[in-house]
């Protein structure tokens, strides 16, 4: 009993290591599966998905099927501040650039549309800014398609009757986490 256990004790742990190995091996041959990350760019961005399995690609985020909720990148707060500020009839230099906490970011491919809502923060010196950022201008939403450039729309509240006339898809606003049919989100 003691020298043939021990012989069997030191030989299980190869042995599962071993098997372990070869099902992963067959595991991986036969569903075409890669553990390599893809990477997916666009005009804005380049973002990195989780596994590609096949010619399917997992993404590790929970918005609703479809909408992809993106991530806000130096080059996409400059084009807003610069969409905005023509809105806005004033320079992109009249703004620090946007609000923080404010700033969201989306594709929707049922409408080919990239949504955005932020909130500009303009300079203490520039007057016109400042002045247009208030009540409609608070917050605004923009969209663009693919290959076109981007669209601002005031949607800033100007008192509590007042109703977002075009919001965003609800897929957006899912993805988003704001209320159903609104146009700013909740911690505005």
């Amino acid at each position: 009993m003691g020298t043939g256990m021990a012989g069997r004790r030191r030989l299980r742990p190869a042995s599962l290591i071993l098997g372990g190995a070869l099902v992963l091996a067959l595991g991986a041959c036969s569903s075409g599966s890669s553990n390599a990350k893809s990477t997916t760019t666009t005009a804005d961005q380049t973002t990195t998905t989780g596994r590609t399995t096949g010619s399917t690609t997992r993404s590790s985020t929970t918005s609703p099927p479809g909408v992809q909720n993106l991530p806000v990148t130096d080059e996409l707060r400059t084009q807003l501040v610069a969409a905005g500020a023509a809105l806005h009839h004033t320079k992109p230099s009249d703004y620090n650039g946007l609000a923080a906490g404010l700033t969201y970011y989306a594709y929707d491919p049922a409408t080919k549309t990239y949504w955005a809502g932020a909130r500009l923060d303009p300079k203490s010196t520039a007057e016109q800014a400042q002045v247009s950022s208030q009540d409609e201008g608070s917050y605004l939403l923009f969209t663009r398609t693919a290959s076109g450039s981007w669209s601002a729309t005031d949607v800033g509240q100007t008192g509590p009757d007042t109703t977002c006339a075009k919001p965003p898809p609800a897929a957006v606003l899912a993805a988003w986490q704001w209320r159903p049919g609104t146009c700013t989100p909740p911690n505005r």
